[in-house]
């Protein structure tokens, strides 16, 4: 047996025996690197040096190309940079922006793909300030936007662009309590409303813009309104006007507001149609608490807190709807009640929790189908209202143990932008600015998480995500309407 000593030597030996037959090969070769017998260099003999063995030359080729393709890719960037730099005109720059928007996850899908949806939009927000005037978008959704999730982020930005303040419309009873505002009520308050089980149904279907209403069930009930100090937007706590809409009512009902060191008191004469009362505060206050006396048959269909000019934005959340139901609402009393708080936008965010119901195709269609039919209850009410739908978000369902994309889901937003666009709407879809397919798997897993344990709602952190990329699509778009504006000013020169 062959100790290990005398292998280690014999092994050492071929090794050093190897090394000096490649130096002496080296020394002796051609410029090929070949070992020439003859004198003419036709018959020759490969050999392997010292850098073949050890990869020295294979490593340097290497460290030579990574190093060429990081020089192509600067060089690249570089280049990119200087073309946006020398872009000729600035017609080219806002083809080239709007080029970049229009391929993004995160773009809005427009009425004929014009983007006169957001310059009309812009040229009034932009007015508002000089004509002290109030544009109010309705922000109707399902769960995903309950205390007031998504709306307040949009809310405060949009707010602190164009001017406005105030948590717009709010519900004499919150039944889930909102993060931006702090609401407290009397216990004799009772909801009604447009949408889910029937045993929540009123008598009639005079709803209001809300699709709610509420009653008191004695001769007295409160409510106690004020901005949580701890959302750090000043323009929440600008309430300067406070509005009151109530149903039709047959005796008298008197409604007094209190605020610091102040108190009024306005008396709703009875009347078979819709009413709204309305206080003007020379000071902007933070907490109002409004007392309801008299006839407890009469319906309060909302109380609305605003600034006295600019955006407003009210969060209405309809937990469980599918968005199908602003046909049941009365014509009439939603087109008052429209009229009376001056509503300029409507946002529709739905279609999520008609998807567990959907099978195949043709129930994509049967609810697209209806959905078109919302759209035109709203233009009917009034054909100014700019209406922008939202899209579910991704939805995942079990399949043999993993959570992936509901199979229909995608045929959904597709079918839901094309009705969308042909009723004159802009689209904007949750599912692909959350990344497309398996995205609520992923939202999941991050740290910390972005979407919930069920698979289907976003956590507070996604919510505030989404409201992030939302914001950003939407001035994205307002930067496009500045340079036009610009390049137009320019062309007045």
């Amino acid at each position: 047996m062959i100790s290990p000593p005398k292998v280690l030597t014999f092994i050492l030996t071929c090794f050093l025996a190897v090394v000096s037959m490649s130096l002496v090969f080296q020394s002796a070769s051609n410029k090929k690197g070949d070992l020439c017998l003859d004198a003419k260099g036709e018959t020759c003999i490969k050999y392997f040096t010292l850098q073949d063995m050890f990869g020295y030359e294979a490593f340097k080729a290497d460290f030579v190309l990574a190093n060429e393709k990081q020089k192509e890719l600067e060089e690249k960037m570089e280049y990119e940079k200087k073309l946006m730099e020398s872009v000729s005109s600035l017609s080219d720059s806002i083809v080239f922006a709007e080029k970049i928007a229009d391929k993004d996850s995160t773009r809005f899908w427009l009425p004929e793909g014009d983007r006169k949806y957001w310059e009309e939009l812009f040229a009034q927000w932009e007015k508002l300030a000089e004509n002290k005037k109030l544009f109010r978008i309705l922000h109707y959704g399902d769960s995903q936007i309950e205390m007031d999730r998504i709306t307040s982020y949009i809310r405060e930005k949009l707010q602190a662009q164009f001017g406005g303040g105030g948590p717009g419309l709010l519900p004499p009873l919150q039944l889930v309590p909102s993060y931006t505002i702090q609401q407290t009520s009397s216990e004799n308050w009772k909801r009604l409303v447009s949408y889910g089980a029937s045993n929540d149904r009123a008598e009639h279907n005079r709803y209001g813009v809300s699709g709610m209403l509420f009653k008191f069930d004695s001769t007295y009930a409160s409510v106690g309104i004020g901005a949580r100090y701890k959302s750090k937007n000043p323009l929440l706590q600008k309430f300067e006007t406070a509005k009151v809409i109530v149903g039709a009512s047959e005796k008298p009902v008197k409604v007094s507001v209190s605020y610091g060191k102040g108190s009024n008191t306005q008396t709703i004469k009875p009347s078979n149609r819709e009413q709204m009362i309305k206080w003007n505060f020379d000071t902007a206050q933070s907490k109002f608490h409004f007392s309801f006396s008299g006839d407890s048959t009469t319906d309060i269909l909302g109380i609305a807190i605003d600034s006295k000019w600019g955006i407003v934005m009210d969060n209405i959340a309809w937990r469980g709807s599918s968005g199908l139901t602003f046909t049941s609402i009365n014509r009439a009393s939603l087109s008052r009640t429209y009229k009376f708080l001056d509503v300029k936008m409507v946002i529709m965010q739905f279609g999520g929790n008609s998807i567990p119901y959907m099978k195949d195709a043709k129930a994509v269609a049967k609810y697209v189908n209806s959905f078109g039919k919302q759209i035109d209850y709203i233009k009917s009410i009034d054909s100014t209202i700019k209406i922008m739908v939202i899209g579910p978000a991704d939805m995942s369902v079990n399949q043999k143990g993993e959570m992936v994309t509901h199979p229909m889901l995608e045929t959904l937003i597709s079918e839901m932008q094309k009705i969308s666009n042909q009723k004159g709407a802009a689209f904007w879809s949750m599912y692909h600015a959350m990344g497309g397919f398996n995205s609520m798997a992923r939202w999941v897993k991050t740290s910390p998480a972005l979407g919930a344990p069920d698979y289907i709602h976003f956590s507070q952190k996604g919510a505030h995500e989404m409201a992030m990329i939302l914001n950003k699509a939407i001035f994205r778009e307002y930067e496009i309407y500045l340079k036009k504006k610009r390049m137009e000013g320019t062309k007045s020169e």
